[in-house]
């Protein structure tokens, strides 16, 4: 006989709480957020779970949210609530998906995740034949370059 296990809805603290009991909140806030048409932004999710919108550069904020990504993580690995990051402009909006237009969203964001892989993958080999090991090391990133010391 299998058993579910219900827990009463409740904000989390603004202490860090755990992966699990953020999804476990999870789990109720997203009952309210099923399909694309009922998404919920990234900052209403934040202050559903926190009481409060996020703080730009604030590394609490940062660390919250860090476990909440790892909770929905978690629910869409052991529950039967798959949560989807649907993209935009520099935001981010979550639903449950409902239809397989909500799930392509997510599938298409595992394809780009796999390309992406398949490239650092080509990028690791190249280096070994290359030999950079032998090679002084450095960094381009944007609008700057960065060099450091020679290898010994």
């Amino acid at each position: 006989m299998n058993q579910t296990l219900v827990i009463q809805p409740r904000k989390l603290p603004k202490t860090i709480a755990t992966v699990n009991e953020i999804a476990v909140v999870l789990l109720n806030v997203f009952s309210n957020h099923v399909s694309e048409a009922n998404s919920i932004t990234k900052e209403d999710l934040f202050k559903k779970l926190f009481g409060r919108f996020p703080k730009q550069d604030d590394l609490g904020d940062y660390l919250r949210w860090d476990f909440t990504r790892k909770a929905m993580h978690l629910l869409r690995q052991r529950s039967n609530c798959f949560i989807v990051n649907k993209y935009l402009n520099n935001s981010s909006e979550f639903f449950v998906a409902k239809t397989e237009k909500d799930a392509q969203y997510y599938v298409d964001r595992l394809n780009k995740n796999i390309k992406s892989m398949k490239l650092m993958q080509n990028r690791c080999l190249k280096s070994v034949r290359e030999k950079w090991y032998d090679k002084r090391f450095d960094i381009m990133l944007p609008e700057m370059k960065i060099k450091q010391l020679p290898l010994k």
